[in-house]
């Protein structure tokens, strides 16, 4: 849920302006009563209301607790910029319904594995961000039904990790250059990956003791290990993605009834592409013994999709 003020912002004057529906609480610039730091504007706010951050005295160097839902704005994603000075969470969101665009958000903490956004609740969305130089760029632990929208995941150590959460949705964003995962998904159900474009980190996706999860229409391109690995994951849907020179494109170990269904495979093909994968099992003897193992996307796309 999404409250957006019934008038646009003044950018040349910066004043603070009524709107008819709640209120709109001011940060910077140089209007009456504006705030000088986004967690006092947000103290100060109640359910529904906006924060409209200008980026005057960016960076901001917060680190931010939402506990109320409402919208919390940028003016221009790439010169409003929150900064967490290298320590925890740069944005922990903790109360349900609450809406974070525009911003450049970055340098949680590394010790503490912070991460730029933090979900603690549902129902948020996290749109039209660039997120850089974080532990982790989006962090959703336990929570569900969150949308992760056109965001720029960036030069993080994990780009997106969610864990124990469901119904979520990542659409449409650039997640590139992070040194570990893209997306990292473990104990996962329901949830869908959908329009990215995913490239040049260690590994694309990872999908762990997950299920039912869909991804679809991604362009998954020059990961250094593999485009998506599935590891104890059952019936999840890969559909119409590109897969472009990655290391290895694809590869699951102990991970039954995922459907592979028009994917394109690096170039044409005319018969099935398998995909190679495996089972293991612990002995007594061995810490596993290793069975190879294959899936099939029996139609392949014959060109790339436009995505």
């Amino acid at each position: 849920m999404s409250i957006t003020p019934s008038v646009a912002i003044d950018n040349v004057k910066k004043t603070s302006i009524p709107i008819s529906t709640g209120k709109t609480l001011y940060v910077g610039g140089s209007g009456p009563g504006n705030y000088t730091t986004i967690q006092d504007a947000i103290d100060n706010a109640s359910d529904w209301d906006t924060v409209f951050v200008f980026d005057d005295s960016s960076p901001y160097y917060e680190n931010i607790i939402v506990d109320k839902s409402i919208n919390l704005i940028g003016e221009d994603r790439n010169s409003t910029v929150i900064d967490g000075n290298d320590t925890g969470d740069v944005v922990k969101i903790i109360n349900n319904w609450v809406t974070v665009r525009d911003f450049t958000i970055e340098n949680s903490g590394y010790e503490d594995f912070g991460a730029g956004v933090s979900i603690n609740s549902n129902y948020n969305t996290i749109k039209g961000n660039i997120l850089n130089n974080n532990c982790i760029g989006v962090y959703i632990s336990v929570y569900n039904s969150n949308f992760i929208i056109a965001n720029n995941i960036s030069n993080n150590i994990h780009g997106i990790i969610s864990n124990y959460s469901n119904f979520n949705i990542i659409v449409s964003n650039t997640i590139n250059s992070n040194t570990f995962f893209g997306i990292e998904l473990e104990f996962c159900n329901h949830n869908t990956i959908k329009g990215n474009n995913i490239s040049n980190n260690l590994d694309g996706i990872c999908i762990g003791y997950s299920k039912f999860n869909i991804i679809k229409s991604n362009n998954i391109n020059f990961n250094k290990e593999w485009g998506i690995f599935f590891g104890l994951s059952f019936f999840n849907i890969i559909i119409k993605n590109n897969f472009l020179n990655n290391d290895v494109d694809a590869f699951f170990w102990n991970s039954f009834r995922n459907r592979w269904i028009q994917n394109y495979w690096n170039k044409p093909l005319r018969l099935p592409k398998y995909i190679f994968g495996g089972m293991g099992v612990s002995t007594n003897y061995s810490p596993y013994i290793f069975f190879p193992w294959f899936q099939f996307d029996w139609f392949p796309a014959s060109e790339p999709y436009d995505i």
